[in-house]
């Protein structure tokens, strides 16, 4: 999941990256963590999975006895119904203002959900997705976790899941996608002209912690080697680019 915010400014335009100029970005996963944590874990295991792909990755882990995070990966296998039936998490940290670190967290608060087809198909999220936009809307709460301490809320280890009891999460607003044709070909060529970035934000919102900044790099290159294959230049985009209907 990924949030753009248009039309956004501190007033002395102070921004984190220079990519886009009036935008903010929030990113999420649909998992509570990130199973290998860490940039130094990131950096040892990916010459394998380059190699040998997903069975390199997990050799890996084996042979370094990370049984942990195997069984994380493993529990982030399933079917979800849709994409608007799930929760989401930044998974890791986030200045919020002065002196403070957050986790964002997307819950759904719509009171309908999907079922899975008898048979599932490449497309059945994407067709659910669809169907529940074209018929109803799908409203979220966006909730926002506080950092305590570097034990009990680590920002250099997304593997540890920030505990609830000692950090609770405080909803701060609804994200509401009202009813809409998602299916249509303006839809999916503005897809393919945007991009979304941790590092697209104000600097009173930067990303924190190493693997957070290595995520803005892996992003804008990721943006930049798919918008150089398609021909494309980066955009940011207006209001009325998302209004445009077919």
């Amino acid at each position: 999941m990924a949030i753009k915010l248009l039309g956004v400014s501190d007033g002395d335009g102070r921004r984190f990256t220079d990519d886009e100029r009036s935008s903010q970005d929030f990113t999420f996963l649909s998992q509570r963590s990130v199973p290998v944590g860490t940039l130094e874990r990131f950096a040892a295991i990916t010459p394998s999975v380059l190699r040998f792909s997903t069975l390199g990755g997990l050799l890996w882990l084996l042979l370094h006895g990370r049984f942990d995070i195997i069984l994380k990966i493993a529990g982030n296998v399933r079917h979800d119904t849709s994409p608007l039936d799930i929760s989401y998490w930044s998974c890791l940290g986030y200045q919020c203002g002065e002196g403070q670190v957050v986790k964002y967290k997307l819950q759904p608060a719509s009171g309908f959900r999907n079922r899975l087809p008898a048979t599932l198909t490449d497309d059945y999220l994407k067709e659910n997705l669809a169907q529940h936009l074209a018929e109803r809307p799908a409203t979220f709460d966006f909730l926002v976790q506080c950092y305590r301490d570097d034990k009990s809320t680590p920002i250099e280890d997304a593997s540890i899941e920030w505990p609830e009891d000692v950090s609770p999460f405080v909803k701060v607003a609804t994200l509401e996608l009202p009813v809409q044709a998602v299916n249509v070909p303006s839809r999916e060529e503005l897809a393919e002209l945007i991009s979304f970035s941790p590092g697209n934000t104000l600097m009173a919102h930067q990303p924190v912690g190493e693997l957070n900044l290595a995520r803005v790099q892996i992003y804008r290159e990721l943006a930049r080697y798919r918008q150089a294959r398609n021909g494309q230049t980066h955009v940011e985009p207006k209001l009325e680019d998302f209004d445009t209907i077919d």
